[in-house]
């Protein structure tokens, strides 16, 4: 997926990094195990996150399944 020098560069100063999960990949390195990257299957998911990070809109609140989400009423 992403490893080598610029992904490390890029990890340090806080540039997030998108790794396309494809069938190139060297299947004994897992770069999610050195730096935090957000992974898509395919080229197209990836130029997706990229705008989506541009717009600020949160990668996690793409994903599915939705995380739960605690409501409550004031006290009326």
């Amino acid at each position: 997926m992403c490893l080598g020098l610029p992904a490390l560069a890029a990890s340090e100063r806080g540039i997030p990094i998108i790794a396309v999960d494809d069938v190139l990949k060297v299947k004994s390195v897992d770069c999610t195990e050195y730096v935090d990257a957000v992974v898509v299957g395919d080229y197209l998911e990836a130029a997706g996150a990229v705008a989506a990070l541009r717009a600020g809109v949160s990668i996690e609140s793409l994903r599915r399944p939705l995380a739960k989400v605690k409501v409550s009423r004031p006290d009326a």
